[in-house]
């Protein structure tokens, strides 16, 4: 049996690399939102958690199956990150890496799995309003309200519902009923993720360049959508920070020649503050900035929210 990885990285840690100090190769300047000083750690240590990924299967036995699925995509992933540090043009194979890569980073993010639990906790609770009449009432004819869950109707509607918001709580929550199962969020990788990665392609791509005095930062949440609209949107701009010295940018409406621009301050500065303020909680950097301890001390509460009404 496989050795199961105990400490897995939300955030992977080739891709830190592109952030680390100038001299110190592997380590990284670390800003939490909510407190005065950034920290420097080993990115060994950064944007990694306790079995994140895993979860118990119905057999009792860890699945990491995710995590196996994500260490592929980074491996593919990882020598396009290199030609395009070197500015090299990218084939189609590359892009289409690239693609399924940033599609990760939409879901595999703590920000993405927090919205998720909690939209998911709210709904449970709104179906176990809508079944109480129906307890109550003791019917022998049920008709699915609405937002109820489909796997939940079909997993307990056969018995009578006396129970149905135990049997709720089971299917969802984990034993100390706050947290959603890990495996009900972690069905949303879904690898490999067909359609956004199609949009990713599809889109009219280029790379802005760092300036010498001001670099690019990341986060634990990196991929941002700058006006936070749909990925089809024609107005849509998608940013990334591929290294301390690039951002991806994807539009739809860029007709500009070429694939890589010289950024000025002001540019790098701004796609800094968006990367602050998609950030859930935490700001990678190259270096101890305490102008950028302030923008992260300005965006604390800041952070993108996903609206689903239905799950």
């Amino acid at each position: 049996m496989a050795k199961i990885k105990g400490h897995q990285h939300y955030i992977p840690r080739f891709y830190l690399k592109g952030f680390t100090e100038p001299n110190y190769e592997d380590y990284i300047w670390v800003y939490e939102k909510g407190k005065t000083e950034p920290i420097k750690l080993h990115i060994k240590n950064v944007a990694v958690q306790k079995h994140y990924y895993s979860f118990t299967d119905h057999n009792g036995e860890k699945n990491i199956t995710i995590e196996d699925a994500l260490a592929e995509i980074e491996g593919k992933t990882a020598p396009v990150f290199q030609k395009i540090k070197k500015h090299d043009d990218l084939n189609e194979d590359d892009r289409i890496n690239f693609s399924y890569f940033l599609s990760t980073m939409i879901t595999r993010v703590p920000n993405f799995r927090e919205n998720m639990n909690n939209i998911y906790k709210d709904n449970i609770n709104k179906a176990i309003e809508q079944i109480e009449p129906y307890i109550k009432n003791d019917k022998k004819n049920y008709v699915k309200p609405i937002n109820l869950p489909e796997e939940f109707w079909n997993s307990m509607w056969n018995d009578m519902p006396e129970k149905a918001e135990e049997k709720l709580q089971d299917i969802y929550l984990k034993s100390d009923k706050k947290t959603v199962k890990p495996e009900i969020t972690l069905k949303f990788l879904d690898l490999p993720r067909e359609e956004p990665a199609s949009i990713f392609n599809n889109m009219k791509w280029k790379f802005i360049v760092a300036t010498d005095n001001w670099k690019f930062v990341t986060s634990d949440n990196p991929l941002h959508n700058y006006l936070d609209i749909g990925l089809l949107n024609k107005n849509v701009e998608v940013i990334f920070p591929v290294s301390k010295d690039l951002v991806f940018l994807g539009t739809w409406q860029d007709n500009k020649e070429g694939r890589y621009f010289q950024a000025d301050n002001n540019t790098v500065k701004e796609f800094n503050r968006a990367t602050v303020k998609s950030a859930l909680k935490y700001v990678y950097s190259s270096n101890n900035s305490d102008g950028l301890m302030r923008l992260v001390q300005k965006y604390k509460d800041n952070a993108p929210k996903i609206q689903i009404t239905q799950l």
